[in-house]
C-alpha cells in the first residue's frame, strides 16, 4: 500500500476497510459491507448488502433481482453477448489484453474425465455435505464452472477440488460450516 509491504491482517482508514487472509482466500471488507473474496487464482466474489438492492450497475449488475437487465455494457445499453458486456467495462491498458481472442480455451473429449465429474456432482448434490448450503449459495455457477475448467485443465482432479473449496469457502463465509468433503475424495 502506497509503495509500503504490509502484512495481513490489515485494517485501512481507522478500520473502514480490512483485509485478512480466510482459509485459502483473501477477504475484503468494508464498514458498509461490501466483502470481496479471491482464491488468487480464478475465483472472486462480491458481495453487498441488500441496502444498496436497485442502486448498482457495471459488472455486479442491477441488484433487482431481475437478471435480464443485468448486462448494460457501460455505454448504457443492453449488450448483445456476454462478451460484449465484459468487453465494455474491461480497464484497457498496456500491461492488460482483454479475452483470448481465436485461442480461447475449448472442452474437448477428455480420458477419464468421469473422476473430476463425479467430484463436481458433490456440489449440487441434494443430498451431500453441501446441500445445507444451497438455500444461501446456489450450486449452479460453482458446478458449471467445475465441469468446464476441470474439463479445459484435461480433467485435471486439482482444479476440481479447487472449485469444492471455492464453494466450501463460499458458503462459510456465509455462516455456514462445511465440513467433512474432504474426508471422502482425493482432495
Amino acid at each position: 500500500v502506497n509503495d509500503e509491504r504490509l502484512y495481513l491482517p490489515l485494517k485501512l482508514g481507522q478500520g473502514k476497510v480490512n483485509i485478512f487472509a480466510f482459509g485459502f482466500h483473501i477477504v475484503v471488507e468494508t464498514d458498509f459491507g461490501l466483502k470481496v473474496v479471491y482464491d488468487w487464482k480464478t475465483f472472486l466474489s462480491v458481495t453487498i448488502p441488500r441496502a444498496f438492492q436497485n442502486l448498482t450497475y457495471g459488472l455486479c449488475g442491477h441488484y433487482n433481482g431481475n437478471p435480464e437487465d443485468d448486462l448494460v455494457a457501460s455505454w448504457g445499453t443492453l449488450a448483445t453477448s456476454i462478451g460484449d458486456f465484459v468487453q465494455s467495462w474491461a480497464k484497457r491498458d498496456a500491461f492488460c489484453r482483454v479475452g483470448c481472442g481465436d485461442r480461447c480455451p475449448a472442452c474437448g473429449k477428455v480420458e477419464g474425465f468421469w473422476k473430476p465429474q463425479q467430484l463436481c456432482s458433490l456440489i449440487p448434490s441434494q443430498s451431500g455435505v453441501f446441500a445445507k448450503c444451497h438455500s444461501k449459495i446456489n450450486p449452479g455457477f460453482f458446478y458449471k464452472n467445475c465441469l468446464f475448467d476441470t474439463c479445459v485443465d484435461g480433467g485435471a482432479m486439482q482444479t476440481a477440488c479447487s472449485w469444492l473449496q471455492n464453494y466450501a469457502s463460499t458458503c462459510q463465509t456465509q455462516g455456514i460450516a462445511v465440513t467433512g468433503w474432504r474426508n471422502f475424495t482425493s482432495c
